[in-house]
C-alpha cells in the first residue's frame, strides 16, 4: 500500500533539493469501532513485519487480535493485556513479539525506525497532564532536523490519517510518564517467558 502523506512529502522533498527520510509503509486499517485502536495497530504492525520484513507468519484477522488481547468494542483494551498477543506468535520465524516501554522516549523512537520496525504508541489525546485519555497510533517515521514525529491514527479516515507532531510535544505531553511504546521485537532464538527463559519456536508438524 502506497502512503499518500509519503508520496506528498517526497514531491516536496524533490521540488527543494532536500533530503527527505521516507516513511515506513506500514499497511493502514481504519479501526472498525472507537475501542479497538490497539488491535488495529497490532494488526498494521504484524502485517508490516510479513510483508516487509518477511516474518514467516500466518496472518491473524482484526477479530483474533482483539480476542487475544480481551479488547472490547464498547469498552477497549486494558494496558495489562497489550502484549497478550504474543502467544499467538510463538511460530513466527524469524520469531517476532511485542515489548512494552514505559515511559517511551525520542531515542526509543528514533532506534526503532531506523532499524525498519514501526512503533506502537499509546498516547493521551487530551494533550494535558490533568487528565488522561488513551488512544492507540502506529509511529512510522521521524525527521530529526524538523524535530517531528510521524504516525498513523487508526481513527481516521485513510487520507487524513498520516499525522505529523512536534517531538516535544509528543514526547512530553501524549506520551508523557505514563504513556507506553510498544516494540516489535524479532529475535532468531525465541520468545522469554516471564523468567527470562527461552521458548524455542513450536515445531510445524508434517502431514503425512
Amino acid at each position: 500500500m502506497i502512503n499518500l502523506f509519503h508520496s506528498q512529502l517526497q514531491r516536496e522533498a524533490d521540488k527543494t533539493g532536500s533530503v527527505y527520510l521516507p516513511l515506513l509503509r506500514v499497511p493502514f486499517y481504519k479501526q472498525p469501532t472507537d475501542y479497538y485502536c490497539h488491535p488495529t495497530c497490532v494488526k498494521m504492525v504484524l502485517d508490516y513485519a510479513i510483508d516487509i520484513l518477511d516474518i514467516k507468519q500466518k496472518k491473524l484477522s482484526l477479530k483474533t487480535v482483539a480476542g487475544s488481547t480481551y479488547s472490547d468494542v464498547n469498552s477497549g483494551t486494558s494496558p495489562l493485556c497489550a502484549e497478550l498477543v504474543n502467544a499467538l506468535l510463538l511460530e513466527s520465524s524469524p520469531n517476532i513479539q511485542f515489548k512494552t516501554v514505559t515511559p517511551g522516549t525520542f531515542k526509543d523512537i528514533q532506534a526503532e525506525i531506523d532499524a525498519n520496525r514501526p512503533v506502537i504508541a499509546w498516547i493521551n489525546v487530551l494533550d494535558s497532564r490533568d487528565g488522561i485519555t488513551w488512544h492507540v497510533v502506529v509511529v512510522n517515521g521521524y525527521e530529526e532536523n524538523k524535530r517531528e514525529i510521524y504516525y498513523l491514527d487508526p481513527l481516521l479516515e485513510e487520507q487524513y490519517a498520516q499525522k505529523a507532531c512536534e517531538v516535544g510535544s509528543f514526547i512530553d505531553l501524549k506520551l508523557g510518564q505514563t504513556g507506553k511504546l510498544i516494540k516489535l521485537v524479532i529475535s532468531q532464538e525465541g520468545q522469554k517467558d516471564l523468567f527470562g527463559r527461552v521458548v524455542p519456536p513450536k515445531k510445524r508438524r508434517r502431514r503425512r
